[in-house]
């Protein structure tokens, strides 16, 4: 049902001081990080990745005991192996996104529901302290070229002492449409954008779902058209075209909206967390096109049976507020992509002071040195600095 989306903010902004919702999972660290193209070593995603060292995941390890979360939402991890060398397996249980097991198994990138199926492609957690599966390489690859056969994955790291544990693990296998994409020589490609991975976890008798996301880039503020994110079915067909990253996009939608809509229908509390690549406080100021905000809070649609109180953390960064994770970032670089999406119930008391965002440059080795000095550390480390949201 259509409304004024800072009357939905407004429902938060009333609780009074220290109210704790119940359905809040109590003494929980949840963190998101998209670890850009993160490989094994010396490989690559793209010819733009960095081909990493033993040094550079130290480097990263860093990161990870400065944010000393008990859940991490990854993104952009190649395998179970690459994850492994920043979340060791003896500290972690690894889950994996099935879509890294059909790719392995050639089914992609046009996944078709019923060989997945007869496939038993499936989610996989690794709770083991020895070596992790890689992606295979490719035969006869030069040194130094990036690899076809790596892609980007959603997957998800659990610390074993934090007393979290993950009872079901499923993939949200329609986020991961199809595209045509630009080849060589005037070309064009179909490429695969990532599953989602729906993992409920359990802590102190609380149990909810964290949906682990990587929507489709390139889109940030723009166009979301109607007849694709409001369609029953996928319409895209095959085309001799580029398509439209924002058309790509809105195609992602209807699989979001019906996870969100059996979620609420079923009573569960979850939390969607991962590099949503949308600038949703930035989106909001243009009332010229349908944004993600209200297409996913039900409030875009003329019906009431949608809507749902979705909130979303960090919020209310500006241009002029945002935190830079890079030095050469625009101003509008400097807003979140990366969000917490948190059904009615989820939100932490004081929540906009139980966010942070970790900076690299505030990262230190034990001699005392940053890990990162500048903007040329990015793809060594990653263009996305990490999120972390508590709950207490």
């Amino acid at each position: 049902m259509k409304k004024h989306l800072v009357a939905i903010a407004a429902l938060f902004s009333v609780l009074p001081p220290g109210f704790v919702y119940a359905g809040q999972p109590e003494a929980l660290v949840l963190s998101t990080w998209n670890i850009q193209t993160l490989a094994t070593p010396g490989r690559k995603v793209f010819d733009t990745s960095f081909a990493r060292g033993p040094e550079d995941y130290e480097d990263l390890k860093l990161v990870e005991k400065t944010l000393a979360a008990d859940v991490y939402a990854l993104q952009e991890v190649s395998s179970p192996a690459a994850a492994g060398l920043v979340f060791p397996p003896d500290q972690f249980v690894i889950c994996t996104s099935g879509q890294w097991s059909a790719d392995a198994k050639g089914l992609g990138p046009i996944y078709d529901p019923a060989a997945i199926k007869a496939a038993g492609v499936k989610p996989e957690c690794h709770d083991q302290t020895g070596s992790l599966p890689d992606t295979a390489v490719t035969p006869g690859l030069p040194a130094g070229q990036p690899d076809p056969l790596l892609k980007q994955y959603t997957m998800l790291a659990v610390r074993k002492s934090s007393g979290v544990s993950v009872t079901k693990i499923e993939d949200l296998v329609g986020l991961g449409v199809a595209q045509n994409d630009a080849g060589p020589h005037g070309t064009f490609v179909v490429r695969n954008v990532r599953w989602g991975l729906d993992a409920t976890l359990e802590k102190g008798g609380k149990e909810f779902h964290l949906l682990v996301v990587h929507m489709k880039s390139g889109c940030f503020d723009g166009y979301l058209r109607k007849d694709r994110w409001d369609a029953k079915v996928d319409t895209w067909k095959v085309e001799p075209k580029k398509d439209n990253a924002c058309d790509v996009y809105a195609r992602q939608l209807p699989a979001l909206r019906d996870w969100i809509a059996a979620r609420k229908a079923a009573g569960e509390d979850f939390i969607v967390a991962g590099d949503l690549n949308r600038r949703l406080d930035l989106e909001l100021l243009d009332d010229k096109s349908p944004d993600l905000w209200p297409i996913v809070t039900g409030s875009e649609t003329a019906e009431a049976d949608d809507d749902i109180a979705l909130t979303h953390l960090p919020r209310g960064e500006s241009t002029a507020t945002g935190k830079a994770c890079w030095s050469d970032q625009p101003p509008q670089e400097r807003i979140a992509i990366d969000y917490f999406v948190l059904s009615p119930g989820m939100e932490p008391s004081d929540a906009l002071n139980k966010i942070r965002k970790v900076l690299f440059t505030d990262v230190k080795r034990p001699d005392g040195t940053p890990i990162a000095s500048g903007p040329a550390d990015k793809t060594r480390l990653s263009d996305h600095c990490p999120r972390e949201l508590t709950f207490q």
